[in-house]
């Protein structure tokens, strides 16, 4: 994968029309991703890509 792969203007404008950014996490790295007592992934991972997915579409 290149570099221009990754600034590439037209991805990003993709994803803005969806309006859902897609993110994978495994759930097993605590204190980065992982289950927490309600079930639901927590962590630093998934809280940076919620608030990606906030700051990114203003």
């Amino acid at each position: 994968m290149s570099v221009k792969s990754f600034a590439d203007e037209g991805l990003l404008n993709k994803v803005k029309e969806r309006g859902t950014l897609l993110v994978g996490l495994e759930g097993t790295y605590p204190p980065f991703s992982f289950q927490g007592d309600d079930g639901k992934l927590t962590g630093f991972e998934v809280e940076f890509a919620q608030q990606l997915a906030k700051t990114s579409w203003r």
